[in-house]
Parts: structure tokens; sequence; C-alpha cells
């Protein structure tokens, strides 16, 4: 298929591909901000899944150009449109926010921060080396880091390591815990390094969130010091380096808080609940 031979004019497939996807976009307009998403979502799948398409290809620009005008869309949804079909095939995988914050936090090849972890199921993005090379030098080493991947690890070099794929919540917790929890279910990985270190699995723990003060996870770490951040933490993927929408926290669970607030007091505050008892 090249440009040469092939016009979108008169071209069937081409036509009743618009004709879907305005069905699509009338479905789903005006039926709320859930709602929008999801039609984004059925929109990216009907693209995607266009055989005759290559979107990579001069043709396919000129074609995602002219779905564009049919629709009175922006090329650039479109094409977000797809990357989201893309990163989450089942929707009930697309996270529960409105259609800007999905494609300025979730989305890939995208210069604003993916939410989570900041982590999520096809991007991660990676905690700066220097806040873990303070967290080694407080805790005097990594023992195990439960929830990153192999790239992560370049920089962190935990002694053990849990992928996604190896389940940490399902693994022995122990020893000096790094933990970056995924922010879309951090409360299970907070649970889990509270515990051990109440128990003594884990002699020491840096759990870095953001700083959800309105959560109930927030308030179960606040019985230890923390730090918070002045200004934001800017996440790295690759090339890319990136501004967390919110500010961060990073709590210290461990026998050596003075320490931890001397190292961690050159990233922001170093706070302490006030025991009223």
């Amino acid at each position: 298929m090249t440009d040469s031979i092939v016009t979108i004019d008169n071209s069937d497939w081409y036509d009743i591909l618009v004709d879907d996807c305005k069905t699509i976009v009338s479905e789903t307009r005006d039926e709320g901000l859930r709602a929008l998403v999801k039609g984004y979502h059925k929109l990216g799948e009907r693209i995607a899944t266009e055989n005759n398409l290559d979107r990579t290809s001069t043709y396919g620009k000129k074609i995602f150009a002219g779905l564009g005008k049919s629709l009175d869309m922006s090329t650039t949804n479109l094409y977000r449109a797809v990357q989201l079909y893309e990163k989450y095939p089942d929707f009930e995988q697309v996270p529960n926010e409105s259609w800007t914050q999905i494609t300025m936090y979730y989305l890939p090849d995208n210069k604003r921060p993916v939410s989570y972890h900041v982590s999520d199921d096809s991007h991660e993005w990676y905690t700066p080396e220097t806040y873990i090379s303070a967290a080694r030098g407080v805790m005097g080493g990594i023992d195990l880091d439960p929830t990153t991947s192999q790239q992560a690890q370049e920089q962190i070099k935990a002694d053990t390591y849990y992928t996604k794929e190896d389940d940490g919540l399902s693994k022995p917790w122990f020893g000096r815990v790094w933990l970056n929890p995924p922010y879309d279910i951090p409360e299970k990985f907070i649970d889990k390094a509270v515990e051990g270190y109440k128990s003594g699995n884990i002699e020491a723990a840096i759990i870095l969130t953001n700083n959800s003060t309105d959560t109930g996870w927030f308030h179960k770490l606040i019985e230890y010091p923390f730090c918070l951040t002045l200004g934001r933490i800017k996440f790295w993927y690759g090339d890319d380096i990136l501004a967390a929408r919110q500010g961060q926290a990073i709590f210290y669970l461990g026998k050596n808080p003075d320490l931890f607030a001397t190292v961690f007091s050159v990233f922001g505050a170093v706070v302490k609940q006030y025991d009223n008892k």
C-alpha cells in the first residue's frame, strides 16, 4: 500500500471506518466523564484493529488527519485513543480518571507522569538515584525491593527484588526494605511493610508515596518520621524526566530516626507526629 496508488477517496473500508467512529462518538457524547473515556477506548479499539491502516506510514498519518476532520476531533486525541486501547485492552483496567487526567498521566510516550508507581502495567517511572542513595545511606543497604522492575534495579540494586510477575505481596519481606508501592493500590503494600516491621521481620523500611493526607493508609504511616518533599520528585523513564502530579512523602520505619532526619532534610521538611498522650 503506497501513497502513489492509494487514496482515501472511494475506499470502502475507510468509509466504514469513518461511519463506525462517528457512531461511537455520537453514542458517548454528553454521557458523563466515564462514558467519554469508554468512548475513546472503543474508538481506539476500532482504529487499532483496522487491518487496512498502517498508522506509522505517511498514508496512515493521512488517514488520521482525515478521521480527525470527519469526526471534528484532533489527531492527537485519536492517537491517544489508540494508545489507551493498546495499553488497556480490557476497559475495566482503565484508571477511573477523566480523559484529561488519563492523557496527562497514564499514557505512554508522554512527557507527563504516569501516576502510578509511579508505575503501571506497561509503562513505569522510576525514582531518581539521589533518593535511592539517601535511603541506602540511612539503612546501610537495601536487602529487598518488593515491587519493582529489572530496569529500576539498575539503580536500586537491591539484594533481592520482586517484579509484578513475582507478585511481591505473596513473597516474604525481610531486612532493609525500599518500597515505592504501586500508586493505584498502595494500601496492601503499606500494610505488609508496617506489619513486617512490627513483627521484626523487617529491620527497617523507607517508603515513598504520594502525600495523600486524606487516605487511611497515609495516617497509618504518620506514626513514623517522614519527609515532605519540597517540590515534586522528577521521576524518570529512559531519557524522559517528569514531575509527579502531586508532592511526595518519604516515611522511615527504623531505629535511626535522627539519621533519617539529617539525610532526608535536604529534600524537604522532616516531620514527627506530636504525641499528646
